[in-house]
């Protein structure tokens, strides 16, 4: 057996060792009982945050009143479309998924309790979000409300670049 074929044999066992070696955990059951049901975890989870009603109405905001909102959350971008609506959108960034996690269960929290939903994707420690108010196929005030929002729940966690 020559010494490059050795050195090959060697090889494939170290990778398949490695690789052999990975483990996952599985989920084999719950006994948490706070997280049997959605609802018992928001129910845990809301009192955590402090709220202050504010009446806001939910109004379609015309091209000019987008112009003027946006303004108002300068990190994200107002993208027109006359289609389907205008809206918002941003990536946040933060050091690791734990705080990903983390602001997008406070942000839930929020979009909940105002019955107003982001459409958003979350890959390890990025959270990309687009808000509109589909139903009605426009920017609204309820979406500057919780971008707003959700600049003030981001600001209290590490972003690695807040400005994407």
């Amino acid at each position: 057996m020559s010494f490059m074929s050795f050195a090959f044999q060697v090889v494939v066992v170290l990778c398949v060792a490695f690789y052999a070696a990975a483990e996952y955990e599985k989920v084999v059951g719950e006994s948490c009982p706070q997280l049997q049901t959605p609802t018992t975890l928001f129910d845990l989870l809301l009192p955590c945050a402090s709220y202050q009603s504010e009446p806001v109405d939910l109004i379609c905001l015309t091209s000019q009143q987008s112009d003027k909102y946006a303004k108002t959350v300068p990190d994200w971008t107002l993208v027109k479309n006359n289609v389907t609506g205008d809206s918002l959108r941003r990536s946040f960034v933060f050091e690791d998924f734990q705080q990903a996690f983390y602001f997008m269960s406070q942000t839930a929290q929020l979009a909940e309790r105002n019955q107003h939903h982001p459409d958003w994707h979350n890959l390890w420690n990025t959270v990309d979000v687009v808000l509109t108010t589909d139903d009605k196929a426009c920017l609204s005030t309820f979406d500057i409300e919780l971008a707003q929002g959700m600049d003030l729940i981001a600001s209290k966690l590490k972003l690695r670049n807040p400005k994407l």
